[in-house]
Parts: structure tokens; C-alpha cells; sequence
């Protein structure tokens, strides 16, 4: 009876750390995307694109030579593919596609009291549970600086030149990303971006 029990806590363990993890992983690895757009533009008459080139003397898009700018290229290109819009000349496009990366040194300040509390950070409200020891019921600050990247996607109208739909995905940076890790976030990130857009 003792390994019986002994089997199935550690049985019981196993399982509930491998739903921690999946849980963690799910949540560390949802983009954060938002879009708007013009509500008068027809997205399903487009058929082709252009993706314009780096410098471009009247829109400044910045798809340049650096290796994460390739990257999001190929992505943009895969998810255009995808819904079988085919790059053609400039003057043939139903629409332009740009991209550019920002970045923001931002500040986040946790606060862990007791019991069970509420708080909101980026338009997300979040759960805490803390612990507090001895006679001290003061509050515990955390303050973490980092840094978000933003790629923005913007879908231009050749004929009038103005944006049309802009897709904004954000990413806390982290300088130690493996090679494979920067592909499959700018992936998903790209994909759940280019998905806002309405009727393509």
C-alpha cells in the first residue's frame, strides 16, 4: 500500500508540474497584438502585393538587410502566400506592405501584500498570491526596467498612399534568445498580427 501511494503522489507531482510548465509556456508564448484600420477599404478586393523596399523615397518603410529584418520579411511573405497573394511590380500591387521596429524602455511594479489581490498592468488584469511571515503585514515592491519591442506592419493603398490597416505586435526583448527562438517569436507574432486583418 506505502508504494502504491508513493507511486501515485509521485505520479501526481509529475502531472501537476507538467501542467504548470504547458501553462507557462502557453502564456509566455501568446503574442500580444493589436490592429486598426480603415472601416471604408474593401481588404477582399486585394489580390498581390508589393512589399516596399528599404529607403523608399515616398514611404519609409525600413525592410532592411539586418537578419531580424529579413526574417520578418519572410514571415510577412509566408502569411501572404498563405492566403495565395502573389509579389508583384509596384505598379501592379493592390496593396503596399511595410514594416518597422521600435523600441521602449519601460518600468514594472509589481506589489506583493497579503492574501489574495487584483491588479491590472497593459489593459490585463492579473491574480497574485503571496506569503507573509512574522508580524510584518507591509507591502513588498518589485520595480523591473526592460525593454519592449514593437513591430508594426502597415498596409498601404498605392492609389492614395495612405495606410490603410496597421498591425502592432509587442515583445519584452530578451538579449539571451536563441537563434531558433527569435525565428518562431517573430513567426507567431507575425501571424497573429496579419490575422486582424478584416476580410484577408
Amino acid at each position: 500500500m506505502d508504494i502504491f501511494m508513493s507511486t501515485l503522489f509521485s505520479l501526481t507531482a509529475k502531472i501537476g508540474l507538467l501542467i504548470s510548465a504547458l501553462a507557462f509556456i502557453g502564456c509566455a508564448s501568446a503574442p500580444k497584438v493589436d490592429a486598426d484600420y480603415n472601416e471604408s477599404y474593401n481588404f477582399s478586393n486585394i489580390k498581390n502585393y508589393y512589399m516596399i523596399p528599404d529607403k523608399e523615397a515616398d514611404y519609409l518603410g525600413q525592410p532592411g538587410s539586418s537578419l531580424t529584418d529579413q526574417r520578418i520579411e519572410k514571415a510577412i511573405s509566408f502569411e501572404m502566400d498563405k492566403r495565395n497573394l502573389a509579389p508583384v511590380a509596384r505598379d501592379q500591387a493592390d496593396i503596399l506592405i511595410s514594416f518597422h521596429i521600435t523600441t521602449k524602455d519601460k518600468t514594472r511594479i509589481r506589489n506583493y501584500n497579503m492574501g489574495y489581490s487584483y491588479g491590472s498592468y497593459g489593459g490585463y488584469r492579473r491574480s497574485s498570491m503571496s506569503m507573509g511571515y512574522g508580524s510584518n503585514y507591509g507591502n513588498d515592491i518589485s520595480v523591473q526596467q526592460y525593454v519592449e519591442g514593437q513591430l508594426l506592419i502597415d498596409l498601404v493603398d498605392p492609389k492614395t498612399n495612405n495606410v490603410v490597416w496597421r498591425g502592432i505586435a509587442s515583445k519584452k526583448i530578451d538579449k539571451n534568445w536563441t537563434n531558433d527562438e527569435r525565428i518562431d517569436i517573430i513567426n507567431s507574432h507575425v501571424s497573429a498580427t496579419m490575422a486582424l486583418i478584416p476580410g484577408l
